[in-house]
């Protein structure tokens, strides 16, 4: 039986042992990382380990120079140090931390009756939505998500639900056994549009335009991102041709 304490090492020998294991699979992080499995096999599973400092990204780092080409490990270099570089810039940006807590003792006072019950429902695994619901219980049950879900629900809870990124954002503060004040919180505001204020963005569709291409689900997301809620650093462009051009 796998348990969270084989996926998630904690203790410095086990993360040890587990980070050589790992290494073999290094080859292929790039190409493999984004890839969500069962047991996450793709990624090293060592960020509860290097929140509980059993390891840390000094030692990961050198490790992997004294052993590697760096074109081989430069994606997992990267990766790994987005933690750092999230908890250095909040600490220069300290009015950021402060300002979520306000936000949040805020909206935890002002929810509607509604959203109050569609929080409880999608914090229990009952939103609805089978695969936010699959993230869900995997949160609660092994205190862990991927990457990319993590973006995934944030995103739901964001932009389809309409609730107060700093809910979110303690719901997974509270259960993430890797939970890192700087990068939850900053990696919530990214999904919220709040960490990127002022770069432009250009969303484009290259490909053929015919009814069951989608064109109209973007047509429609255009709308509401320009219209509906005012942004003015999204730009939208189509290239292509077919019954819908």
């Amino acid at each position: 039986m796998t348990t969270n304490r084989t996926l998630f090492p904690a203790s410095r020998p086990s993360a040890l042992a587990h980070w050589e294991h790992f290494l073999p699979r290094l080859a292929e992080y790039a190409s493999q990382r984004n890839y969500i499995e069962e047991g996450h096999p793709n990624v090293s599973r060592l960020s509860p380990a290097i929140r509980c400092r059993s390891i840390t990204e000094e030692e990961m780092v050198r490790n992997l120079r004294e052993r590697f080409p760096f074109s081989t490990v430069e994606k997992f270099v990267q990766e790994l140090l987005w933690r750092s570089y999230w908890k250095a810039w909040l600490e220069t940006h300290p009015e950021v931390w402060t300002d979520y807590k306000r936000q949040f003792a805020s909206a935890s006072h002002t929810l509607l009756p509604e959203q109050t019950r569609r929080i409880r429902a999608i914090q229990m695994a009952d939103s609805g939505i089978a695969v936010i619901d699959r993230f869900t219980r995997e949160l609660l049950e092994t205190g862990y998500l991927h990457n990319h879900a993590r973006m995934w629900w944030a995103s739901y809870w964001i932009h389809v639900e309409k609730l107060p990124w700093p809910l979110g954002a303690d719901f997974f503060y509270r259960h993430l056994l890797d939970g890192d004040a700087a990068s939850n919180t900053l990696s919530w505001r990214w999904v919220a549009g709040l960490q990127t204020r002022g770069k432009p963005y250009l969303v484009a569709y290259l490909g053929v335009m015919a009814p069951q291409d989608g064109v109209d689900h973007l047509v429609r997301a255009a709308k509401v991102m320009v219209k509906d809620l005012g942004r003015t650093d999204v730009a939208f462009t189509f290239i292509g041709a077919g019954d819908s051009f």
